[in-house]
C-alpha cells in the first residue's frame, strides 16, 4: 500500500511565522534607510 504525503499541519504555521519575520524585517530596513537619509540630509 501507498501512502501519500500529507501536509503536515505545522507547515502552514512555520509558513506564516517565516511570512511575519520577512515582514518585520523589511519593516525595521525601510526604518533603517528612511532614518540615513533624513540624517544625510
Amino acid at each position: 500500500m501507498l501512502m501519500k504525503n500529507k501536509p503536515v499541519a505545522g507547515v502552514e504555521t512555520v509558513y506564516r511565522s517565516i511570512k511575519l519575520i520577512l515582514e518585520e524585517a523589511r519593516a525595521k530596513s525601510f526604518r533603517a534607510v528612511n532614518s540615513a537619509m533624513v540624517n544625510a540630509y
